[in-house]
């Protein structure tokens, strides 16, 4: 029984092949009223035309007029050469194009269509050359791939009515709706959390259970000169506003810094009676100045230092100035070093949090560094 089943598969096979290399003169045509014009063209199925060179035309109604172009289906139509349709009125209008479903059509040079329209008057068309459209029961796209630019390179991709993606991922709601991106674990929990990461994992969001993480190995910047925070508040009035809560500080060596009208700057701490303290530090060393890596990467231990203190530098520069400064910004040790390692003596030196900072033979701050001298 096997043995019939294979041997009628393969005279089958065999049978549908040799139908593609016969001339169109003598191609199958099943309503006995085809005459394919097309050289070596095929015609199969009902009231079709396939008048292209190399072309095939089937189903009902259907016509391939480009060369070596192939339409089958309900009225589909592959008008150019090297073109694809099928489906029910599916039309590939340009070179290349491909239309796969019903009420679409590929009108773009090398460009595919997927999915189909509401009706003959509302179809699913792509115009655009080079590109992929993916639309269901609309004449708009939900999916779109845009073209590369060449070898090596990839497209962009756009979600809604986009066909001219201005990022790699360019989502787009509809009139009347809300434009979301929803990450969504397989179970929301403590340990279940959903990631946005961006440029390493070292930068992003992370939601959490009833907590929202902002990822960062740097700096925090809300860079528009005109942005104001709010806290618990809609519409800040300054550049942080807090409303119905607390500033919780817990470090008594941590507190407010300001910067007088003359630009010098204050700390101010809270003592264990309760009384808020000021002193004057070096403005510099409030905030950590932008460093330059593109010849040295530095590694400062231990941190806490009893005793002495390590400065290791890896890469091509290695005439560096470290300096070390209390909080004040009275320089306590300055030093000019070649070497890979320099070691610091701290023994001596009050206990308490001091800057350290390394610079190249330029002045250009390689690293800045708050440690804590035991």
């Amino acid at each position: 029984m096997k043995t019939q089943i294979l041997k009628n598969t393969i005279l089958t096979l065999a049978l549908s092949i040799s139908m593609f290399f016969v001339q169109s003169q003598n191609c199958t045509q099943c309503d006995n009223t085809g005459n394919p014009t097309g050289t070596y063209a095929s015609e199969v199925g009902q009231n079709t035309t396939a008048s292209g060179d190399y072309s095939f035309a089937g189903g009902i109604n259907s016509t391939a007029s480009g060369a070596a172009s192939f339409a089958f289906g309900n009225s589909a139509q592959a008008m150019n050469h090297h073109s694809f349709a099928l489906g029910g009125l599916a039309t590939a209008e340009n070179s290349g194009s491909f239309a796969l479903g019903s009420f679409c059509t590929a009108s773009g040079t090398n460009s595919f269509v997927l999915g189909y329209g509401q009706n003959s008057s509302t179809i699913l068309e792509n115009q655009i050359g080079y590109s992929l459209m993916i639309g269901i029961n609309s004449d708009k796209p939900t999916f779109f791939v845009g073209e590369s630019t060449g070898a090596g390179t990839t497209g962009r991709i756009g979600i809604g009515d986009v066909t001219d993606p201005q990022a790699k991922l360019h989502i787009k709601a509809d009139d009347n709706e809300q434009a979301v991106l929803f990450i969504e674990p397989h179970t929301f929990s403590a340990a279940n959390n959903a990631f946005l990461w961006m440029g390493t994992p070292d930068y992003g969001l992370r939601a959490g259970y009833h907590k929202l993480y902002f990822i960062t190995d740097g700096q925090y910047i809300f860079n528009s000169a005109d942005a104001n925070v709010g806290i618990g508040t809609i519409n800040p009035l300054a550049k942080l506003q807090i409303s119905d809560g607390d500033i919780f500080i817990e470090d008594i060596d941590r507190g407010i810094i300001m910067k007088s009208p003359d630009g010098q700057c204050w700390r101010g701490t809270l003592d264990n009676n309760g009384s808020l303290n000021f002193e004057i530090i070096d403005c510099s060393l409030v905030t950590s100045a932008e460093t330059n890596e593109a010849n040295s990467i530095v590694n400062i231990y231990p941190n806490p230092s009893k005793g002495y203190l390590t400065v290791k530098v890896s890469g091509n520069n290695r005439n560096l100035t470290v300096q070390l400064f209390d909080m004040t910004g009275n320089l306590i040790i300055a030093r000019n070093t070649h070497n890979a390692k320099t070691v610091i003596k701290t023994k001596g030196l009050p206990s308490g949090n001091y800057i350290i900072k390394v610079s190249d033979k330029e002045g250009n701050l390689i690293q800045s560094e708050k440690i804590t001298i035991l």
